[in-house]
């Protein structure tokens, strides 16, 4: 899995005295390597770049990382895998209510700019998420 997405580990075992993870993604579950990362466990989020485990990520940085690519469309996890916790779903819609409550919500011109690559020119968000 080379793209980017972020991943649950859901099962950690030893296999020849190295340590491998079944890691869940959008959609499926993968054999992954923790070889660079040995001290990742069950429930831990992880980027994975050719079947190896290469970062650690917080939950809350995966999790919005998998919000914005829904929302661009880039993935569809409603059939199967990532979320595996039965209040994970509730628990990340009461995040978006208080990031809301906050003032991090989105006009539509602030989202159309975004969408048209606006924002890059104007130095807001761009297309790729990342401030200029």
């Amino acid at each position: 899995m080379c793209l980017g997405i972020p991943g649950r580990i859901v099962e950690v075992w030893d296999e020849s005295g190295t340590r491998m993870a079944h890691v869940a993604f959008p959609g499926e579950t993968r054999k992954v390597c923790l070889a660079y990362l040995p001290d990742l466990a069950v429930d831990d989020y992880t980027m994975v770049h050719a079947g190896f485990a290469l970062t650690r990520l917080d939950r809350q940085s995966a999790l919005h990382t998998l919000d914005v690519m829904r929302e661009y469309e880039l993935i569809d996890d409603t059939a199967a895998g990532h979320l595996t916790e039965v209040g994970e779903i509730e628990e990340r819609e009461e995040e978006r209510k208080a990031e809301a409550k906050r003032g991090f919500r989105e006009t539509a011109e602030t989202a159309e700019a975004r969408r048209s690559g606006e924002a890059w020119e104007t130095g807001g968000v761009g297309k790729t998420g990342g401030m200029r």
